[in-house]
């Protein structure tokens, strides 16, 4: 039973970086850690007692709104000016640390 949980969080990680590789042409790899850090966040939540079908949609709108605003304050700039491709992985590369 574990198995096919993890599988379809492997799938549905893979299925967002898809998605938004086919939006942006960038391969985030930055994808992972917004995985992660909504995933933390819905387990906070589900710990101080908020139900946890809310608490996924609450920890989905949060990391929506951190990963709009970290493309539009990280990512747009350097699309402005010019950058390649491969500029904006690195750039991805160094958002993740």
């Amino acid at each position: 039973m574990s198995s096919i949980l993890v599988s379809a969080l492997y799938a549905l990680a893979a299925l967002g970086l898809t998605l938004s590789f086919k939006v942006t042409k960038i391969a985030n790899l930055a994808h992972a850690e917004y995985i992660v850090i909504g995933s933390y966040v819905a387990a906070y939540l589900t710990l101080i007692y908020i139900d946890p079908l809310l608490s996924l949609l609450v920890s989905a709108l949060i990391i929506g709104s951190i990963a709009i605003i970290i493309d539009e304050l990280f990512y747009k700039p350097l699309y402005r000016r010019g950058a390649t491709s491969l500029q904006l992985f690195v750039a991805s590369i160094v958002n993740i640390c």
